[in-house]
Parts: structure tokens; C-alpha cells; sequence
């Protein structure tokens, strides 16, 4: 199956791979003891992952112009490239430390 994108939609796959260094650092500089202090359990994982998504896309999105029509395409593209699973793992793992 092909998958076909617009020009537009290629120009914002490009430049959010050209900030791919900068998600990555704010994924390192995720702090272990937040989730000890102020989330505190697994049933909160989910808010967690997603506040944390919903922080790098808007802050990529900035850096990107701030165009908020583009606001979703970059959360997917972080989602998809496989941030929330590593935004889980750290959680849980950040959790497990905590006791």
C-alpha cells in the first residue's frame, strides 16, 4: 500500500526530523523524581504520556513557526516515531523507583 502526502505535509515531516536531537534531549532531561512527588500511580500513566507528548509537540511546533494548524501532525509524528513508548517506559520505570 502506498501512502501518499502533500508537499506541506512533507515540508512539516522534514523539518520536525531536523528537531528529532532537540525531542530527544527533552525526553533526557525528564525529571524521575515528578512522577515520585506529583503523579504518583500507575493509573495516572496515561495523563502523564500524554501531557508530556502534548508539551513537545507544542513546544516543537513553536519552533516551527507556531502555526497551530499543524499542532496534531506533529503529535502524531511524535507518537509514531516512537516517543510514547519511551515516555512509558520512563514512567514506569521512574515509578518503580519511587518505592
Amino acid at each position: 500500500m502506498k501512502i501518499i502526502i502533500t508537499e506541506d505535509q512533507n515540508k512539516i515531516y522534514t523539518a520536525f526530523k531536523r528537531r528529532l536531537d532537540i525531542v530527544n534531549k527533552m525526553i533526557e532531561e525528564l525529571d524521575p523524581q515528578t512522577i515520585c512527588d506529583y503523579w504518583g500511580d500507575e493509573s495516572q500513566a496515561e495523563e502523564y504520556i500524554n501531557d508530556v507528548l502534548n508539551d513537545i509537540a507544542y513546544r516543537i511546533m513553536l519552533m516551527m513557526g507556531g502555526n497551530r494548524e499543524i499542532y496534531v501532525e506533529i503529535y502524531e509524528m511524535v507518537k509514531n516515531f516512537g516517543y510514547r513508548n519511551q515516555i512509558e517506559a520512563f514512567y514506569y520505570t521512574s515509578l518503580n523507583e519511587c518505592y
